[in-house]
């Protein structure tokens, strides 16, 4: 795993924190949505808290809201049974705004109650996916348990 310290030839840490914030967008397609999808909003937010971080170009812009773009259907998925679709519809949005401020500086460079609404609504949606990741680590491991279970049980009804 590659640390923010060391930078790969032709990158900077703003590069290196779009492409963990893209590559995480990327993986809630291919596996756990939730985990993912609120690793992506995590590292989004804390990069757009950072003032040492530059803006980003309009080809990062546009990296990462196409990448948000084909993942919120998959995230989305998973806080359904959390959140009603006009809740997410408003995440969707803060997140989009979120990344738009990030490649302009603006409003996240001033404590506007604009601002403090945006990265709010971002953070419903991080927490409703992080609690959808841990209900679906306690659903993996009460399957684990019922598995043994059920595999002693039988042990012990075959003897």
């Amino acid at each position: 795993m590659r640390t923010f310290a060391t930078y790969p030839t032709g990158q900077d840490e703003t590069s290196i924190s779009v492409e963990r914030v893209e590559d995480e967008f990327q993986r809630a397609l291919k596996g756990d949505a939730a985990c993912h999808g609120s690793e992506a909003l995590y590292a989004l937010q804390r990069a757009i808290s950072r003032k040492d971080l530059r803006s980003l170009s309009a080809h990062e812009t546009e990296r990462l809201m196409e990448a948000f773009d084909v993942a919120a259907p998959n995230m989305g998925v998973s806080i359904g049974l959390q959140l009603d679709d006009a809740t997410i519809s408003t995440c969707w949005r803060a997140v989009r705004k979120t990344i738009l401020s990030w490649g302009s500086r603006n409003a996240f460079g001033s404590s506007t109650t604009s601002s403090a609404d945006t990265a709010a609504w971002v953070r419903i949606a991080r927490n409703a996916m992080h609690n959808a990741s841990l209900m679906g680590e306690i659903e993996e491991r009460s399957r684990q348990r019922a598995a043994r279970g059920f595999a002693s049980l039988t042990e012990m009804l075959g003897r």
